[in-house]
């Protein structure tokens, strides 16, 4: 896709003026406006810059742009896409994915255009510049798209800004790829690789807020721990979620925990935590303007940091802009003192609510993050920013690395896995570039409860329950982490496979979503998951060539979870998956060698429990893993001997053909399996 021309249309004193039709590099005046646009080619991508200048008509002359869509830009392109998948923002704070083929029945607040063309594919991501922000609209015309601009304020009377970065390649990944080395090249946005993972969300957690909701206490608190130390639950983190405050009409009135919901503090109760339970670590939560509404201006606390707070147009008191660490540095000051050692920041989506017609929401929103990232210092930027995926807030944190990336996990709501993997999913296709995507909480005992545990161990993410008192399913968790709670995790987010980006799996079709992880001895293991999300049986197919990381892989030993089964599969080879409705299907693929170890099985991503392996000179396959359980490995040859620390256990070895089994108890230590095939002996 080409752009071949942009109408500009501009919006000031209640007054819209269609200024022309630009063409790169060209300038346009009209009623004292003058416009000009320019796109620049950067590496693989193209990004377009807009300039508008209301010109003075006279001395006092005080006309300026309106708050609402100052700009509008149609854009017109060499060619129409044969289909596109837009993500696009339903409410101020998440995004979930619409399936269009024409450009008049693309959403509003569309934040990124995926484009599928008749030989290629294109990326646009409408930008967000020092002031202004960008969204794509249908047009309303099967022609065109609209690039709408605004920043929550009137009277602007000079707008230079990046509209808009386009990349076009063989692949939609590659696109997407393109235009997130732009963004880290010409905007220093730092991609999710060189920003930190921190080491608490490397295992199994667990927040207040399904189990609780507000009506969170000390008693409840402990009431958790305790059933997680006596249970033996893999838990090694809590959050304490919103309800611990006090607030007064949803403003926040003091930083210090409600003290009719926990008496002592938090030192006392947290120190208690931590020394009679597995948890290692606890967080709590907070709204990024203190809370929802802000801070209440007749509290003690408004008053005393009042130096550091900062009082909107519309009456709201939130955190400075401009020394706003100072406030959640104090406050972040008194958590740690407490034995928190982390924040969950929720509501970051309220910038354009927060400074309208007061400052530009995206300024206010660059600015607001730096100082919290900056106050958090003293955790060790270990955030959780949630309730933030506009494009504002997404391209505006720096330094901490973890994101939310649907709207909630709401226990009872009606097919709410099916919305809840559908945003995932296809979030991830853009979030997982900047970010570590947070697939959220969930319950253990639920009727999705297994699917949404798969979705969790191969999210690439944080994993984390929410089960109430008394309703925590041990066997749920552990198919997730070792013993110790650490999670088995997957190297990126899951993403769809390609084929079924712009397909709308909730009327047809089913939703495949992969993964992959690379093991110790430098191979990358695939994983597909599939979900069918239609009320009727639905049939499809899975590939290597579904997984971007095998692409060059001729060959492979697919082992099927549920079923516990092993086929081979070539490369042009496909495995037919048909499912009824709320069923789902999870393959995990193996580069073939003689001897392929498929780690602990009854784990979802139990190849990661691999430490080291290696083939001796007389041919023995040597295994080393993380800790004993069930463990599966195939063989093209007879295997001879197994072996366990020496001990030959050859006797409890289960034989499926190519496909082995042995069940290994005991005590969740470091293991050595060794394998001897035949062949190999006889030489």
């Amino acid at each position: 896709m080409r752009l071949l021309d942009i109408e500009v249309s501009v919006n000031c004193n209640e007054k819209k003026v269609l200024v022309g039709s630009l063409i790169s590099g060209k300038t346009e005046e009209k009623d004292n406006i003058k416009v000009s646009f320019e796109e620049i080619a950067e590496g693989k991508c193209n990004i377009g810059r807009i300039k508008v200048d209301i010109l003075r008509r006279e001395t006092w002359d005080t006309n300026g742009l309106n708050i609402d869509e100052p700009i509008v830009a149609e854009a017109y392109f060499d060619e129409l896409p044969e289909k596109m998948t837009c993500m696009y923002l339903y409410g101020p704070w998440w995004t979930r994915p619409a399936f269009v083929q024409s450009f008049e029945d693309i959403p509003d607040k569309t934040q990124v255009l995926f484009c599928k063309n008749k030989n290629d594919f294109t990326c646009i991501l409408p930008m967000v510049g020092d002031d202004y922000k960008t969204v794509i609209n249908g047009s309303g015309s099967k022609d065109r798209i609209q690039f709408v601009m605004d920043a929550g304020i009137a009277g602007v009377r000079h707008v230079d800004e990046t509209m808009y970065i386009s990349s076009t390649a063989e692949t939609l990944s590659l696109a997407i790829e393109n235009i997130t080395k732009t963004l880290e090249k010409k905007y220093d946005i730092k991609p999710r690789e060189k920003r930190k993972y921190p080491e608490m969300f490397k295992y199994v957690g667990w927040c207040s807020w399904d189990a609780f909701y507000k009506d969170i206490s000390e008693e409840k608190v402990l009431d958790k721990a305790k059933e997680i130390a006596e249970k033996k639950l893999p838990i090694r983190w809590m959050i304490f979620d919103d309800g611990w405050l006090q607030d007064e009409n949803d403003m926040l009135n003091d930083i210090a925990p409600d003290g009719k919901k926990f008496p002592g503090g938090f030192d006392q109760l947290i120190t208690k935590v931590k020394s009679e339970t597995p948890v290692n670590w606890v967080g709590v939560w907070h709204a990024f303007g203190g809370y929802w509404a802000g801070i209440n201006p007749k509290s003690r606390l408004a008053k005393e940091k009042a130096q550091c707070l900062y009082k909107t147009v519309n009456g709201r008191i939130v955190p400075s802009p401009y020394n706003g660490r100072d406030f959640y540095g104090s406050w972040y000051k008194e958590l740690k003192a407490g034995q928190v050692d982390f924040v969950k920041v929720d509501g970051q989506s309220s910038m354009p609510v927060y400074f309208r017609n007061d400052m530009s929401y995206v300024k206010g929103a660059r600015l607001l993050s730096n100082e919290l990232e900056d106050a958090a210092g003293i955790f060790d930027k270990n955030v959780i920013n949630c309730m933030g995926m506009a494009m504002e807030n997404i391209l505006s944190r720096n330094e901490t690395g973890i994101s939310r990336n649907s709207d909630d996990f709401v226990p009872n709501r009606e097919k709410g896995f099916e919305e809840h993997i559908l945003q995932n999913a296809y979030n991830s296709l853009y979030h997982n570039e900047i970010y570590y995507c947070d697939w959220d909480m969930f319950w253990t005992e639920h009727k999705d409860a297994l699917k949404h545990s798969l979705l969790r161990a191969i999210s690439g993410g944080p994993v984390y329950v929410s089960d109430e008192i008394g309703r925590s399913d041990a066997s749920v968790i552990r198919k997730l982490c070792l013993s110790d709670g650490k999670i088995l995790r997957l190297d990126r987010s899951a993403k769809p496979c390609e084929d079924v980006v712009f397909e709308d799996v909730t009327k047809r079709g089913l939703l495949k979503i992969n993964n992959a992880g690379q093991i110790c001895n430098g191979d990358t293991v695939g994983i597909i998951a599939v979900f069918n999300l239609v009320d009727s049986r639905q049939t499809g197919e899975i590939s290597i060539g579904d997984i971007p990381e095998l692409k060059d892989v001729e060959s492979c030993y697919v082992y099927d979870y549920k079923a516990d089964t092993v086929v081979e599969l070539n490369k042009d080879d496909t495995i037919s998956v048909s499912l009824n409705r709320e069923e789902y299907g999870y393959y995990i693929f193996f580069p073939k060698d003689e001897c392929v170890l498929l780690g602990l099985i009854e784990k979802y991503v139990g190849f990661k429990a691999l430490l080291s392996s290696e083939v001796s000179e007389n041919g023995i396959y040597r295994f080393k893993l993380r800790e004993k359980g069930k463990i599966g490995f195939v063989c093209r040859s007879t295997v001879e001997k197994v072996s366990l620390n020496g001990e030959d256990i050859t006797n409890r070895l289960i034989d499926r053909g190519s496909y082995y089994l042995v069940d290994i108890n005991g005590s969740p230590e470091e293991c050595m399996l060794e394998v001897a095939i035949k062949r190999r002996m006889e030489e």
